[in-house]
C-alpha cells in the first residue's frame, strides 16, 4: 500500500489517513502554493483522532478508490488535525457555520486556491440520502461550479470573507463602567436557572457537556454570596450536576475519567472518547467541590480521574497523551460495555450486589449491552466488596482490545493538568501529584520552547510537528506557572510566568484593538485574525489570561496585568451584560474582585500550618507558601509565620494552626480578615 504525504506526521489523526487512496497534503504553505500552481480549489478535511464521525466518513469515502479519484484529479486535498492546528480550525469553523448555522466534526470545507471557503458543511454520505446529498455529487457539483462559473464561486468567496471577519474579531464598544457586578451575578444565576435541568443537573438539552468552567463559576459564587438563600440554591444546583453526573455513564465507574459528552439528557450514554481537557479540569472542579462539600464521593471521583490519567496517558517522556478514541473493534464504545453473563461468570459470588449496585440488566442500556452506572445517586459510596468487584472487571476489561490512544503531547492541555495536579498536590497532601506537575511544566517549557519560537505540540524524537503555539497554549501555561507558585512552595516559578506573559504579549496582544489574538504574529497568517472570547467546551483563552493576570497581580503586588486584565474586561463588557451565561469566567472574576480579594503567605513549610490551610477553599484568597519570595507580599516576612490580607487590612500575624483556621473561616464566612 503506498503511503501519501501525511506518513511522517507526528498527529495520530493525520497517521490513521496515510494509506488512503486520497493524495493528502498536510496543511502547509507548499499546498496552497500547488493549488494556486495548478488553478485546483481545495478540499480541506479538518477532524481529529477522537472523532466517531470523523472515522466513519474516513472508511466510507477517503478510503473508496472512487471518490478519492475524483478528489485526487479535481482538488488539492488537505487533512488537518484541529488539536494541531486550532487557529486553522477555529477560521474555517466560522465560515461553515456562516454557511450552514451549524458546525461539527469532520468539518469539510472547499476553498479558492488563495483559501478563501466558497462552500462548507460537515460529514457527507457516500451516497444519496434523504437529509442531505452523497459526498461523491458534492465534489462533482462544486468542481463543475468551480470550472464553469468562476464567478460566482469567488463572489461567493469573497462575501464569506467579510462575514468571517466579523464573526472571528471582536468588536469593542463596551465600557467597564457599564458593568455592575452585583446585577451581573444575579443576571449570571437568573440566566442558569433559565437553562438548568433540576432533576438531571446541567443545561436542559442533550448533548449534554459538563462545561466545568461555567459550574466552577456557579461554585465560586455560592461561596461568596452573603446571601444564604442564593448560596444554598447555586450549591443545591451544583451537587445536582455533580451527583448526576459521577452516576451516569459519562463517567468511568471503572477506570476512573471521564467521557467527552452525554448523547442523553441522563448523562446516561456517552460518546466515549476521553480527552485530557476534560480530565484535568473536571477533576480540578470536583477537587474544589470536595473541598467545599467534603462530600467523599467528590474526593473519590478526583482522585480516581488523576489516577487514570497517570496511568494511562502518560507518555514515555513523562507528558500526557490527548485522548482515546471512542472506538475499539471497529464498534463504539465495545471497549467500557458489558453483557449481564460477563458480569456474573466474572464476578461469581460478588456479581448481585455490583449488578444492582451499577443497573446492570438482561436487556441492557446500549445496543444490548451495559453502560455502568448508578441508578440509586443518593447511594453514590463503594464498598470493600463493590471495590473488590470493580477491579475484577476492569482486569476483564482490560483483556479487551483497548480503544487507539492519540499520544500526541499538546501544551495546552498539558498544561491544564499541570495546573490541576498542583492544586490537588496541595490540597489532598500529595507530594507525588506536586512532583508531576513541576516535572511536567519544566519539560514543557523546555522542548516547546516558550521562551522562543513556541510549539503547540511537545517534541517526540526527530520527527516533530513545527506547527507553531497559539493563544491558548500560553494562556494555559502561564495559570499553570501560577498554580506552581501558588500551591508548590516554589515562588521561583514566577519568572517562568513573567517570561510566558512578556512573551504572550508581544506575540499576541493588538494595542490598536487592545485585544489577544488567537495567532502569533510571526506566524503565517490566515485568511482571518480571530479572538478566541467564548467559553464554549473549556475556558477561552482570553478567559483564562483574565484570571491569569489577576492573580499575577496579586501574586507580585503589580497593578500592570490588573490593568490589562480590566482592559480586555471592557473589550467584554457590553457581550457579558447582554450573555453573561457566555462569559462565566468574566462574572466568576468581577465577583472575586467585589467580594475582595485575600492573600496569604505562609513563610516556610510548616506541615500543622498548612494543614489549616488546606481545610477550607477560598475563590477569592491568593495562596503562596514555601521561601524566597520578592515583591511587597513578601516584604518584611518572618519564617514559620502565617500573614493574611484582605482589602489591604491585614490580620495579626500567626504560627498558631488553629488562629489561622479561624482567620481563614471569618474571610470565608464574608467578615474582614
Amino acid at each position: 500500500m503506498v503511503s501519501n504525504r501525511l506518513s511522517n506526521s507526528q498527529s495520530e489523526y493525520l497517521l490513521q489517513h496515510a494509506n488512503n487512496p486520497v493524495d493528502w497534503w498536510p496543511w502547509s504553505q507548499e499546498a496552497l502554493d500547488k493549488a494556486k500552481e495548478l488553478d485546483l480549489p481545495i478540499f480541506l478535511s479538518i477532524g481529529y483522532s477522537a472523532c466517531h464521525w470523523c472515522h466513519v466518513m474516513a472508511h466510507e469515502s477517503f478510503e473508496d478508490p472512487e471518490i478519492a479519484g475524483i478528489l485526487n484529479e479535481n482538488f488539492i486535498s488537505i487533512k488537518v488535525d484541529r488539536e494541531e492546528h486550532p487557529d486553522v480550525d477555529a477560521i474555517y469553523m466560522e465560515a461553515v457555520q456562516s454557511m450552514t448555522g451549524h458546525g461539527g466534526w469532520p468539518m469539510s470545507v472547499f476553498l479558492m486556491p488563495d483559501g478563501l471557503p466558497f462552500y462548507g458543511g460537515t460529514y457527507f454520505p457516500p451516497k444519496e440520502g434523504t437529509q442531505m446529498p452523497s459526498f461523491r455529487r458534492v465534489l462533482l457539483e462544486l468542481s463543475r461550479l468551480y470550472k464553469e462559473s468562476r464567478g460566482e464561486v469567488e463572489s461567493q468567496a469573497q462575501s464569506l470573507r467579510a462575514s468571517i471577519a466579523a464573526r472571528s474579531t471582536l468588536q469593542n464598544n463596551g465600557s467597564i463602567e457599564t458593568l455592575d457586578t452585583e446585577k451581573l451575578t444575579r443576571d449570571f444565576c437568573d440566566a442558569l436557572y433559565r437553562i438548568y435541568d433540576d432533576q438531571w443537573g446541567g443545561t436542559a438539552r442533550a448533548p449534554k457537556f459538563i462545561q466545568p468552567h461555567f459550574w466552577q463559576s456557579v461554585l465560586d459564587i455560592a461561596l461568596m454570596s452573603r446571601e444564604v438563600d442564593v448560596s444554598k440554591d447555586l450549591m443545591n444546583a451544583l451537587t445536582t450536576t455533580l451527583d448526576a453526573v459521577i452516576a451516569g455513564g459519562i463517567y468511568d465507574h471503572l477506570g476512573g475519567g471521564f467521557a467527552r459528552y452525554s448523547t442523553d439528557a441522563f448523562w446516561m450514554v456517552p460518546h466515549f472518547e476521553k480527552m485530557l481537557y476534560d480530565q484535568a479540569l473536571n477533576s480540578r472542579l470536583y477537587l474544589r467541590a470536595y473541598l467545599a462539600s467534603k462530600n467523599q464521593n467528590y474526593l473519590r471521583t478526583t482522585v480516581e480521574t488523576l489516577d487514570f490519567v497517570i496511568l494511562e496517558m502518560s507518555r514515555s517522556d513523562g507528558l500526557f497523551a490527548s485522548s482515546f478514541d471512542a472506538d475499539s473493534d471497529g464498534e463504539e464504545g465495545a471497549f467500557y460495555i458489558f453483557r449481564i453473563e460477563e458480569v456474573r461468570e466474572t464476578l461469581r459470588d460478588k456479581a448481585e450486589e455490583f449488578i444492582s449496585a451499577y443497573g446492570i440488566t438482561h436487556s441492557g442500556n446500549f445496543e444490548g449491552r451495559n453502560i455502568l452506572h448508578r441508578p440509586n445517586r443518593d447511594d453514590l459510596a463503594t464498598t470493600p466488596q463493590i471495590d473488590e468487584a470493580r477491579q475484577l472487571l476492569l482486569a476483564l476489561r482490560n483483556s479487551r482490545n483497548a480503544p487507539r490512544k492519540d499520544s500526541k503531547a499538546v501544551l495546552e492541555w498539558n498544561a491544564m493538568m499541570v495546573a490541576t495536579l498542583a492544586e490537588a498536590g496541595f490540597y489532598l497532601n500529595r507530594p507525588d501529584y506536586l512532583e508531576r506537575a513541576r516535572a511536567v511544566f519544566l519539560h514543557l517549557f523546555d522542548s516547546c520552547n516558550l521562551s522562543g519560537q513556541g510549539l503547540r505540540l511537545a517534541p517526540s524524537g526527530e520527527n516533530y510537528s513545527k506547527a507553531p503555539a497559539v493563544l491558548g497554549d500560553y494562556a494555559q501555561m502561564l495559570n499553570a506557572a501560577l498554580a506552581l507558585v501558588q500551591f508548590g512552595g516554589d515562588f521561583a516559578i514566577i519568572e517562568y510566568a513573567e517570561t510566558i506573559f512578556n512573551k504572550m504579549t508581544q506575540e499576541f496582544f493588538d494595542p490598536e484593538s487592545g485585544n489577544f489574538n488567537t495567532t502569533a504574529r510571526s506566524s503565517t497568517q490566515l485568511i482571518a485574525q480571530s479572538n478566541d472570547i467564548f467559553d464554549s467546551a473549556y475556558e477561552s483563552a482570553t478567559s483564562t489570561i483574565i484570571s491569569s493576570l489577576i492573580s499575577l497581580s496579586e501574586l507580585l503586588g503589580d497593578e500592570e496585568p490588573m490593568t490589562l486584565a480590566m482592559g480586555l474586561v471592557e473589550n467584554l463588557a457590553e457581550m457579558t451584560t447582554k450573555h453573561p451565561s457566555a462569559f462565566p469566567v468574566v462574572v466568576r472574576e468581577l465577583a472575586k474582585l467585589g467580594a475582595g480579594i485575600g492573600q496569604l503567605v505562609v513563610v516556610g513549610t510548616q506541615d500543622e500550618l498548612l494543614a489549616s490551610v488546606r481545610s477550607q477553599y477560598i475563590p477569592n484568597l491568593y495562596i503562596t507558601y514555601g521561601s524566597g519570595g520578592i515583591g511587597p507580599l513578601w516584604e518584611g516576612k518572618v519564617d514559620s509565620y502565617a500573614y493574611l490580607c484582605k482589602d489591604f487590612a491585614c490580620s495579626a500575624p500567626t504560627n498558631d494552626p488553629k488562629s489561622l483556621a479561624e482567620q481563614l473561616h471569618a474571610m470565608r464566612e464574608g467578615q474582614s480578615a
